[in-house]
């Protein structure tokens, strides 16, 4: 059963159900195990919203990154969210990456003030896999924890993305390039690899645009007639999957 974020009540009556099924998930021993339980789903749940939906592609290392390890030490509960492993990317709908997530939530022993007595401390282990797909929100199931698995600290590649300089180094190759060199000038500009580039002359106008495909990132620069640099602006939905893309056309004279 897949839970999609917002849904976190749904995960202990689906425990309940397996324990009365002789799903292998343990009952809480006490009252107190029982709120440390639904703290830890909260907390899958809270991720999951965090991750939100999926728009830019994404390895499921990188995504795990994005959110784990932690550990939360307070007055109150103290929460350890760790990763046990991942799988796939997130680049196409229909084939969903998948990161195994262990939440363990530990409650202190507290006072009932003003009713005497004091409430027990808590303890739940709870094991989760969230579904990561693109175009789409992330969900998650539960999932029973193996004894002893060892957490993984994920250490992701970088993210692919366009230099802070991108616009100057587009300046800086219009500034002195013609017609006849402005395509291997812009793109001597750029060494990353995964930076996309297009030209255009248009009339005695120089165009040229650099972006990261699936990353809706793109800078505009087009030098004028009069040998002005300057920047237009243009619509961002053009940027989005199916539309014009991070191009020359982008520039409306």
């Amino acid at each position: 059963m897949i839970i999609r974020a917002g849904g976190a009540a749904a995960v202990l009556i689906m425990l309940a159900a397996l324990v009365g099924c002789g799903g292998g998930v343990a009952a809480p021993a006490s009252p107190s195990d029982e709120r440390a339980a639904r703290i830890a789903d909260e907390q899958i749940d809270w991720i999951a919203k965090d991750l939100g939906y999926r728009e830019n592609p994404r390895d499921a290392e990188q995504v795990a990154a994005e959110f784990a390890p932690s550990r939360s030490d307070s007055n109150g509960p103290t929460i350890a969210v760790e990763t046990l492993g991942w799988a796939g990317e997130v680049r196409q709908i229909g084939q969903p990456a998948t990161i195994d997530v262990r939440i363990t939530v530990d409650l202190p022993e507290t006072n009932n003030a003003g009713f005497g007595g004091t409430e027990p401390p808590g303890h739940a282990v709870r094991c989760y896999q969230l579904v990561v797909e693109f175009n789409r929100y992330t969900e998650y199931r539960p999932l029973d924890c193996a004894p002893d698995a060892a957490a993984v600290t994920p250490a992701p590649k970088p993210i692919e993305r366009l230099p802070d300089d991108a616009a100057d180094r587009l300046g800086a190759a219009l500034a002195d390039a013609d017609p006849d060199t402005l395509e291997a000038r812009i793109r001597a500009a750029f060494d990353e690899g995964y930076v996309t580039t297009t030209t255009e002359v248009r009339g005695k106008e120089l165009i040229a645009t650099a972006g990261v495909a699936g990353e809706r990132d793109c800078v505009l620069v087009v030098r004028r007639a009069d040998g002005e640099i300057v920047r237009p602006g243009f619509d961002r939905i053009q940027l989005e999957p199916g539309e014009t893309g991070c191009r020359t056309a982008l520039y409306r004279d």
